[in-house]
């Protein structure tokens, strides 16, 4: 029997790895947040991952899945049970995603999630201290959803003031397969629906635009950097650590070689962080709390 299966799930994509005598990942790029996609989607797509895996592996002892918008027992009793059905010798516990990332604290501190969007908890005293992961399109500052947004209503606003569009208002309307700067929220929707998963594909395209000088990209991405110190800052301070903490850091956003440079050289230079690490939220061995 293999010693553990750990599943992350997000707001664009979910990923497995079975920790055994060898070790298997897999992904899927899609959504499996529990708060904005349906229980029995959220389900299928779960099981189509775990497809995935090699059929030789067999049962894992124990089954770890921590997934977006998973804060409460009637949110995560769908995904429970079809874990539970099909690893039934497993023992099998559902979290939120930021819990595989807290669990990886070995001392005071926070630990913050650069996803799609964007979230800090400091564990304190039995309680917790949550800031940001409001969602999109009120919160998740310095998320890749907010990342994608914010450039475009820079991008626009800039082509309203000169009536020209720059650099990167066109790479974006390329991005989203527009030939002008009109319809961009349409290009946007699913169903009629603003999606965070949409706007946050536009990412690459700013991040590449900020690498190669362009002011506007550029901007956008301080100011994302910027958001998200602040949410960390701002959650030590709640949570009464005044120094010496430590901060990890996990998520899509950070895999970005750049990106995660300038936001390791922000969090190292603040006064509230003494240790930063960046973790793999698949290496949790235990739920948090």
């Amino acid at each position: 029997m293999s010693s553990r299966l750990v599943i992350d799930g997000g707001g664009s994509a979910v990923r497995a790895r079975l920790h055994g005598d060898e070790v298997s990942t897999v992904e899927l790029h899609e959504s499996v947040n529990v708060v904005t996609v349906a229980r029995s989607t959220v389900g299928e797509r779960l099981g189509r991952l775990l497809d995935r895996l090699p059929p030789e592996s067999g049962a894992p002892a124990m089954v770890l899945a921590g997934l977006a918008g998973a804060g409460t027992p009637s949110r995560t009793a769908d995904v429970t049970s079809r874990l539970r059905e099909r690893y039934p010798a497993s023992l099998v516990h559902v979290v939120r995603d930021i819990d595989l990332v807290v669990s990886q604290l070995d001392g005071p501190g926070a630990a913050l999630i650069v996803g799609t969007g964007a979230v800090a908890l400091v564990p304190a005293d039995g309680a917790e201290v949550l800031v940001d992961g409001r969602g999109f399109p009120v919160g998740d500052w310095g998320g890749g959803a907010w990342i994608g947004l914010e450039a475009l209503r820079r991008g626009l606003r800039h082509h309203d003031r000169i009536g020209t569009s720059s650099l990167l208002l066109r790479s974006l309307c390329v991005e989203l397969g527009l030939p002008t700067d009109r319809g961009v929220l349409s290009a946007l929707q699913e169903d009629g629906v603003l999606t965070a998963q949409r706007v946050a594909r536009l990412v690459p395209t700013v991040l590449r635009l900020a690498v190669e000088g362009d002011e506007q990209a550029g901007a956008v991405v301080d100011a994302a950097i910027k958001a998200l110190r602040d949410t960390v800052v701002w959650a030590l301070r709640r949570g009464g650590i005044a120094g010496e903490a430590q901060v990890v850091v996990a998520g899509g956003l950070v895999q970005q070689g750049p990106f995660r440079d300038r936001l390791a050289h922000s969090l190292a230079t603040s006064a509230a962080v003494a240790q930063l690490r960046f973790v793999d939220p698949l290496d949790a061995a235990m739920p948090s709390g």
